[in-house]
Parts: C-alpha cells; structure tokens; sequence
C-alpha cells in the first residue's frame, strides 16, 4: 500500500512534516510494505500582496 502525505505547511520541513515522519515511522513498525510518498506545497505570499 502507498500512502500520500500533503503537507501544506508553509515552512515545509517544520513541525507538520516531523509529526508526520512520526506516524509514519509508528505505521511501518506495524506494517513494512506501507510506502509513504510526501507532496510539499509551496505557497506563494508574495501574489497576494498586489
């Protein structure tokens, strides 16, 4: 099984990615074939300013 992370974080490896790599560490102690793949979004705050 493959499980996607979506991390919409605005400082990409903060706290949500480390809570995160935590749960996933947790899973694969139960289950060693459970991939994980990670989409970091990136936001732009520079475009809303105008």
């Amino acid at each position: 099984m493959k499980i996607i992370v979506i991390n919409g974080s605005p400082k990409g490896k903060g706290n949500t990615y480390k809570i995160c790599k935590t749960v996933e560490e947790k899973i694969k102690k139960m289950d060693k074939e459970i991939k994980f793949e990670y989409i970091h979004l990136k936001v732009d705050y520079m475009f809303n300013r105008f």
